[in-house]
C-alpha cells in the first residue's frame, strides 16, 4: 500500500488547494469536533448535492464543484480532494464490475447491452480512528427516492463514521476490488472515446427520465417503453436520434 502521508498529497485532479475547494471544505465542517464529524459531512454534502450523471471522468475537482454533477469517479475525487483539504487522510478504492449486470433492473437491455462487460467504479477511502474505511457516495438522494423501491443497486448509502459505506451491489457482480489508493491519475488521465460520450449523452437523458418519472414501476421490464414514450414527447429529435442509436450495431 501507498505510504501513509501520500493520501494527504494535492495531484493535478484532486487540486484541493484550490480556494473554493477550501473554503467549502472549512464552511461545512466549520462547527465539527473530530475528524470523524468532519468526514460524515463531508461525504453527506457529496452525495446529495453533486447530481450523479455519466460523463468524462478526468475532470478536476474544481470543475466537478462548478458543475455540481458527476458519476462515480468525479464524486469520488471531490469527495477526496475536500477531506484532504481538512487534513484528513484519503484515497480510492477501485470495483471491477460486471458492467452489463452491474446497474441491475434500472437498465433496460437496449442500454445495458451497450455497457462494457467489464467496467470499473471508484469509491473513496478515509482513514478514521486508526483504520481505513470505504465510503460511496455515488448515487444522490433525489435518484435514491425515484429507483431504489425496484433497483437495489440505488439503495442510499448511509454513512454514520465508523463502518464501510458501499453500494448495495450483487457480490457476484464484483470481479476484484482494490484499495485503498493514494491517487487514481493513471486512470483518470485516459481521455474518454467517441462512442463513450454518446453513451454518455443517452445515458443522460435516461436519468432524466427516471429522475421526472411519476409512473410507479411494478415490473421493470416496462422501463425501456416508458423511456421511449417519455423521450417521444418531450424531445422527438432526441428520440429519432435514439432510433437510430439503438439500431446500430
Amino acid at each position: 500500500m501507498d505510504s501513509i502521508d501520500s493520501f494527504l498529497l494535492e495531484t493535478k485532479h484532486c487540486n484541493f488547494n484550490n480556494p473554493t475547494i477550501k473554503k467549502l471544505a472549512q464552511d461545512i465542517t466549520r462547527d465539527c469536533v473530530s475528524d470523524q464529524e468532519k468526514a460524515v459531512r463531508l461525504f453527506y454534502w457529496v452525495r446529495d448535492n453533486i447530481q450523479y450523471r455519466f460523463g468524462p471522468w478526468n475532470k478536476i475537482a474544481s470543475d466537478i464543484l462548478r458543475d455540481r454533477f458527476g458519476m462515480c469517479t468525479n464524486k469520488a475525487v471531490l469527495l477526496t480532494s475536500l477531506l484532504r483539504a481538512e487534513g484528513i487522510h484519503s484515497g480510492f478504492g477501485i470495483l471491477k464490475v460486471k458492467g452489463q449486470e452491474y446497474f441491475g433492473p434500472i437498465a433496460p437491455i437496449v442500454l445495458s447491452g451497450r455497457v462494457s462487460k467489464l467496467s470499473v467504479h471508484f469509491y473513496s477511502y478515509v482513514f478514521i480512528e486508526n483504520k481505513w474505511i470505504k465510503i460511496d457516495p455515488s448515487v444522490d438522494i433525489d435518484l435514491a427516492r425515484k429507483t431504489n423501491y425496484f433497483n437495489p443497486t440505488t439503495q442510499l448509502t448511509e454513512w454514520f463514521g465508523s463502518e464501510d459505506a458501499t453500494e448495495n451491489l450483487d457480490p457476484s457482480h464484483i470481479i476484484s476490488d482494490e484499495g485503498p489508493l493514494a491517487n487514481i491519475e493513471s486512470y483518470l488521465r485516459k481521455k474518454p472515446r467517441v462512442i463513450s460520450r454518446i453513451n454518455f449523452f443517452v445515458g443522460n437523458l435516461y436519468l432524466d427520465f427516471l429522475r421526472s418519472n411519476k409512473i410507479k414501476i411494478v415490473d421493470p421490464k416496462q422501463l425501456g417503453h416508458l423511456f421511449e414514450s417519455w423521450l417521444k414527447r418531450n424531445n422527438f429529435f432526441y428520440y429519432f436520434l435514439f432510433k437510430i442509436y439503438i439500431n446500430i450495431k
